[in-house]
């Protein structure tokens, strides 16, 4: 968190880090950061790359901010692909994985520095 701030700070741009587990917590953050008018979110899905019993409830926040044209990029440490495609990725507009805590800035970088937080 603390590369993730740093950057932020150098950059004046304004960052939330959110976790959690439950699914219903997380979709409910993504639907607050809809409503108080966020420009982009990158977005580790975890155990829910994959899918999963409580994964629609994911999607369905993720579809409400690119509805509304809100850049949502799928983020990881690693490569989630290789044992599995990402059910996430067709919900997002792009994808960053496999550079370490690194794909955290290389995802934000992109957002700020894209048209699409320019609206």
């Amino acid at each position: 968190i603390a590369q993730i701030t740093e950057w932020a700070a150098g950059n004046r741009v304004e960052v939330q880090v959110y976790h959690s587990t439950q699914a219903t917590a997380v979709a409910a953050e993504l639907r607050a950061a809809l409503a108080a008018g966020v420009t982009g979110v990158s977005f580790n899905p975890g155990a829910w790359t994959g899918g999963g019993d409580d994964a629609a409830e994911i999607f369905d926040a993720i579809d409400a901010l690119t509805e509304a044209g809100v850049p949502v990029i799928e983020t990881h440490i690693s490569n989630p692909t290789v044992s599995r495609p990402s059910l996430v990725s067709p919900h997002c507009r792009g994808t960053v994985y496999g550079f370490g805590v690194t794909s955290y800035l290389l995802a934000l970088e992109g957002l700020r520095s894209s048209a699409w937080v320019h609206r």
